[in-house]
């Protein structure tokens, strides 16, 4: 139903509607709302286009007949970074626009590189607006170059939601069954009225958007992203198989540093080994000869002659 939405509003006036529905791959591990801000990036990067918007699966147009650049136009021409509404909670990410420009390129992705980091501290809620926030306390001057709008004007509530509104987003769903039944109670009162199947054939002034081209469009997307998914892939092999390489060859590198040393340890004890009986043959000659000598001062000198000779050398 969600799906469709979108795709008839995108059929109507020409836009590119790209509806992801696998995770990102590498984000098994993290709160499902961080694969948004990687296919927002993905899609500025590799998309020409000047702007993107985004909507929850939870947010619906309501309203076929507002052009989305006429009915934003003030706003889009002073915004630096993001077109937003707020709410009670600050900004809500539900339902935006972001420009396409290196500046905010680069705000998203410094926002999605807080995603493990936020996901372990269970004071952040809300995931994407909890890393918003925390850059905007790091720099001030993010949150002067987003635009805020009121709510009415593209992100309303339930409770404030009345027909012609252009965009109804559900939030704060606590029963899902009740939630889905006031989700279709809002689309039957969509401008102008249509069938939420997406078999059956709308005809919206532009043409007739046929259930099958819906599906084609669904599939290219889905072939997309496969592709995207099978390249990303090969990336994280080809990373794994250079990490392998340089664990081996620094295993080999600490093997043939242990077996270097290893063999000057060897050659060490050899050493010492030749050197003990040379040292040996040293001290036994030392004592031959001292008992030489020893025996010749004997010889020349008997004992009590020797003290006399010592005391005559002493007085002389």
């Amino acid at each position: 139903m969600s799906h469709t939405n979108k795709l008839r509003y995108c059929e109507r006036y020409r836009a590119k509607c790209i509806l992801p529905t696998a995770r990102v791959d590498g984000n098994s591990k993290v709160h499902k709302k961080w694969d948004k801000l990687y296919y927002i990036n993905h899609t500025l990067i590799t998309q020409e286009v000047d702007w993107v918007l985004w909507m929850d699966c939870d947010a619906a147009f309501t309203n076929y007949e507002i052009n989305w650049y006429t009915h934003l136009k003030t706003y889009l021409n002073t915004s630096q970074l993001m077109v937003v509404a707020k709410d009670f909670n600050g900004i809500n990410l539900g339902v935006f626009l972001v420009t396409n420009t290196q500046v905010s390129r680069t705000l998203i992705e410094d926002m999605y590189k807080q995603r493990f980091a936020i996901d372990k501290d269970r004071k952040f809620l809300f995931k994407d607006q909890s890393a918003l926030k925390q850059l905007i306390k790091k720099n001030s001057s993010i949150e002067s170059s987003i635009e805020i709008v009121p709510s009415k004007l593209m992100n309303t509530y339930p409770n404030a939601w009345v027909p012609n509104d252009w965009i109804m987003h559900q939030v704060n769903c606590n029963d899902l069954r009740i939630c889905l039944a006031n989700f279709k109670r809002v689309m039957k009162m969509v401008t102008p009225p249509y069938s939420t199947h997406i078999k059956d054939e709308v005809d919206h002034g532009q043409g007739i958007i046929k259930g099958k081209q819906n599906t084609k469009m669904i599939k290219k997307e889905s072939l997309h992203l496969k592709a995207e998914k099978q390249i990303e892939a090969a990336r994280k092999r080809r990373e794994q198989q250079q990490k392998q390489r340089q664990e081996l060859e620094e295993a080999a590198r600490q093997r043939r540093e242990q077996q270097q040393k290893q063999r000057q340890e060897r050659e060490e004890a050899a050493r010492q080994r030749r050197e003990q009986p040379q040292k040996q043959r040293q001290e036994q000659e030392e004592a031959a000869r001292q008992k030489r000598e020893q025996q010749q001062i004997d010889a020349v000198f008997p004992e009590a002659q020797l003290e006399e000779a010592s005391l005559i050398l002493l007085r002389g």
